[in-house]
């Protein structure tokens, strides 16, 4: 094969794959976390593909409301089961608007975070609203362990 053609080839071939999507398919996640029926505020919600898989993570805002991303701006996760992960444990940020949100350490029971065994099924093509009702009254760790 000439080199010229081999050339053009391998151009075609990385500019179809540099227009194709990044990533791999995601569904749209969002939701409420509540502890004891109150708003938790400024909470970090992971969900853990339980195939593998990039985690995505959201923080909740004052009404206890998420949506979580994915990587490179992409809101979703993964389709399919998902492990759940909830902490407050956070360094001191920002949130969307640029107010101060001040650092913190962990406030929820073990069994939501370290120890989790919340779980959510993702399904591809829906808009997913998975919620979380926590009640205080476990365990916590102390300081960031884990985290």
């Amino acid at each position: 094969m000439k080199p010229l053609r081999v050339f053009s080839l391998l151009t075609f071939a990385f500019i179809a794959i540099g227009c194709s999507p990044s990533g791999p398919d995601i569904a749209s996640v969002k939701g409420t976390v509540t502890m004891d029926g109150k708003p938790l505020e400024y909470a970090t919600v992971i969900f853990i593909p339980t195939s593998g898989g990039r985690p995505a993570v959201a923080r909740t805002d004052k009404e206890g409301q998420y949506e979580l991303r994915f990587s490179g701006g992409r809101m979703g996760t993964i389709p399919g089961l998902n492990k759940v992960r909830i902490t407050t444990v956070r360094d001191p940020g920002e949130d969307e608007d640029g107010n101060p949100i001040p650092g913190s350490k962990e406030t929820i029971p073990m069994e939501y975070n370290q120890t989790s065994k919340l779980e959510f099924t993702v399904e591809d093509g829906k808009e997913n609203v998975a919620d979380f009702q926590l009640e205080s009254g476990g365990k916590i760790l102390s300081g960031n362990d884990g985290y």
